[in-house]
């Protein structure tokens, strides 16, 4: 019995709620964590998740949208803006003269009929501190979603299974 009313406790601490955003280009819903706090327009991004502050800094994910018309995720267009990615990311940390450490090379994986999810990401250090970033953009017909998570690189197993699950349920409405 111990162990059940265990189990369930770590169930129910680490469930999510579903919510419905309205955002400038359209309505999303996405399986917040349980936990964590969501701000709309902070720092210029549309949706803002805040998770659980353990240390000096939090997991983050920063959700923003774009109507583009018709998207199109060709081969060659996609070496061409992993290559502009790679070099926008190397430049932003040298700005903060950090250094990176790992690149985590572009993936495509499918969260739904017609709907993928387009990974890449980084883990790097700055002032000291190290973070995993991914940023993940997923079509919602002529919408295009940035969904970006940043966490401490000794956080991330403990937050990596939440993030995924909310990238791989994000909907578009």
């Amino acid at each position: 019995m111990k162990n059940y009313l265990l189990l369930l406790f770590l169930f129910l601490s680490f469930t999510a709620h579903s919510a419905v955003f309205k955002l400038a280009d359209g309505q999303i819903k996405i399986d917040v964590p349980k936990g964590w706090q969501d701000a709309k327009n902070l720092f210029g991004v549309q949706l803002t998740l805040l998770g659980p502050q353990k240390y000096k800094n939090r997991p983050v994910i920063l959700i923003d949208g774009a109507n583009f018309g018709k998207i199109t995720f060709d081969e060659k267009s996609l070496k061409k803006n992993e290559d502009e990615y790679k070099q926008g990311r190397e430049k932003w940390i040298s700005k903060y003269n950090g250094r990176s450490f790992e690149y985590f090379p572009y993936e495509v994986r499918k969260i739904s009929a017609g709907m993928n999810i387009h990974t890449v990401g980084y883990r790097y250090e700055i002032a000291g501190t190290q973070f995993i970033e991914h940023s993940n953009y997923i079509q919602c017909g002529d919408k295009l979603y940035n969904v970006k998570s940043v966490v401490l690189t000794e956080e991330n197993d403990t937050y990596r299974t939440q993030i995924n699950e909310l990238v791989k349920n994000f909907s578009c409405l």
